[in-house]
């Protein structure tokens, strides 16, 4: 009987095992299909990075949940739209808060590190009034954050998504 009991252990633990294995290899593979699908999204040049966390130089958290935010991209222009919080150098008066502007951007650059799942985009922004640069780093499933450096401006980080604008 103790060897009946042992044996059935025995089989229900392996088959077990083998199952865990099983749905390990198919995470993996959705987790791939999921950063292929992101990596084209993000190759068409038509993409929005929504900030839900913003990370002032000073200070803590920010959230943005209830603020309407986006930066996105659209061939060769970007629009913005971001709040800022923090310290100011050299601000225009009446010009209003935050990062809003449209135009054409430069220096464009992507890296895809496929074995980390991580996209890194960095670009600049100039209009007559501030020099932006602009860093993007894309991890798992649509997680993102966005730093923005301004000479006008200290730099800030924001928590957020990437999505399609093709939807």
């Amino acid at each position: 009987m103790k060897t009946y009991i042992l044996i059935v252990f025995l089989v229900t633990s392996f088959t077990g095992y083998s199952q865990e294995k099983s749905d390990k290899e198919q995470k993996k593979q959705n987790d791939a299909e999921e950063f292929s699908a992101l990596t084209q999204v993000i190759n068409k040049l038509e993409y929005t990075f929504e900030g839900s966390k913003a990370l002032p130089t000073t200070g803590g958290a920010i959230d943005l949940t209830t603020n309407p935010n986006y930066l996105k991209i659209k061939g060769d222009s970007v629009y913005c739209s971001m709040p800022f919080f923090g310290r100011a150098y050299n601000v225009t008066p009446g010009e209003p808060g935050g990062f809003n502007f449209s135009g054409l951007y430069k220096n464009y650059k992507k890296e895809v590190n496929e074995s980390k799942r991580r996209i890194d985009i960095k670009f600049q922004f100039t209009n007559t009034s501030d020099n932006s640069q602009f860093n993007i780093t894309i991890s798992g499933e649509e997680s993102a954050t966005l730093i923005i450096q301004s000479n006008k401006r200290a730099s800030i980080s924001y928590w957020g998504r990437i999505e399609s604008t093709t939807n």
